[in-house]
């Protein structure tokens, strides 16, 4: 199948100040005073109580809603969260008539998983998706948050962006990922970073190479991870640029294996996918999409060939872990007025 990867909210105004939610992807519905909502409670509402509560600290809300979400999104690892809270967001201003900056936009939704999903989120997924577009790709610098889309170069081949489904679940409150957060502000702040919170990216590589010795080997490999990827970050903008595909493909296959390797990411499954991937002659590059404990994989591979490579990997993930592969799904992005794509 193609999708845009969309995620959609059908609501209708309620004056009584009562939100009442539905979803068609999860069972159960939210219901909760927007004045007051009720602390978290582990479901999908929680985007929608974060939202208010934190919208609520600038501006007094009094309109509820009766609301449908629905989205193209897998649950893990493709910004579904993310998604999720800036349409909320965007219904919650217009319900009230409010406007926001795009920064304040994405300081919302940060603060909202922080303190309802109890994740320590970053501002890329919030980022990219309020400042991406058809065939662009954008480029953010943590250390100022602004973010700067670049067109796909006309050099560039076309291609096919697949997120691959491992089914495995992924609830990134209940994986590793905020000790990875806390690992990474503790290297920082050994390695002399000063901010609140300390972090990686005011750190030179140079600088990290004259002190890793002063770092235990498990930090160390994390601060190489981070790093690393910001150069390949920076060399992935100018393959873009330059159509290299080859270069760009071996740039998402490091960042595979240094998530892995490095940052402690994967499961056995997604590792498994990962390596079978990266052999396939069709796949021009595969890495693990989201914080890498389970659910999506992203590959850029060879225009039409989706199909067929299902029909490759599917009996060799089945053959070591059937139950997954059961679950799992192919799924070919559009990027924007690239091609039209069929899968069988």
């Amino acid at each position: 199948m193609t999708t845009l990867a969309r995620l959609r909210i059908a609501f209708i105004p309620r004056t009584d100040g009562l939100v009442r939610a539905r979803s068609r992807e999860f069972t159960g519905e939210v219901e909760f005073d927007i004045a007051s909502p009720p602390p978290r409670s582990g479901d999908f509402g929680d985007y929608l109580r974060g939202c208010a509560v934190v919208l609520s600290e600038q501006f007094p809300l009094s309109i509820g809603c009766d609301a449908l979400v629905e989205g193209d999104l897998m649950p893990g690892g493709v910004s579904s969260s993310a998604a999720l809270a800036c349409a909320w967001l965007a219904v919650l201003l217009d319900l009230h008539g409010l406007d926001l900056s795009r920064r304040d936009r994405i300081r919302v939704v940060v603060e909202a998983e922080r303190r309802y999903a109890g994740v320590e989120v970053g501002i890329l997924d919030p980022t990219v998706i309020l400042s991406g577009g058809p065939r662009k790709i954008v480029y953010i610098d943590c250390l100022d948050g602004v973010p700067k889309a670049y067109p796909i170069g006309k050099k560039c081949p076309p291609f096919d962006a697949l997120i691959l489904d491992s089914g495995v679940d992924r609830d990134l409150r209940e994986s590793p990922y905020n000790l990875r957060v806390e690992e990474c502000r503790s290297a920082a702040r050994a390695l002399g970073a000063t901010g609140d919170p300390p972090v990686l990216r005011s750190i030179g590589y140079e600088e990290f190479r004259r002190k890793r010795s002063g770092l235990d080997p498990t930090a160390a490999k994390r601060v190489d991870h981070v790093l690393s990827e910001n150069k390949r970050v920076k060399h992935g903008l100018s393959c873009f640029a330059q159509g290299d595909l080859a270069g760009l493909g071996a740039l998402m296959n490091q960042s595979g294996r240094s998530m892995v390797d490095f940052f402690g990411a994967g499961t056995p499954e997604t590792t498994f996918l990962l390596d079978e991937l990266q052999r396939d002659a069709s796949v021009i590059g595969a890495t693990l999409a989201g914080a890498g404990f389970g659910g999506g994989m992203l590959a850029f591979i060879q225009l039409g060939s989706a199909g067929e490579l299902e029909k490759r990997i599917r009996p060799l993930y089945a053959s070591k872990f059937p139950d997954a592969a059961r679950r799992m799904t192919f799924t070919v992005v559009s990027l924007g007025g690239q091609s039209k794509i069929d899968i069988g």
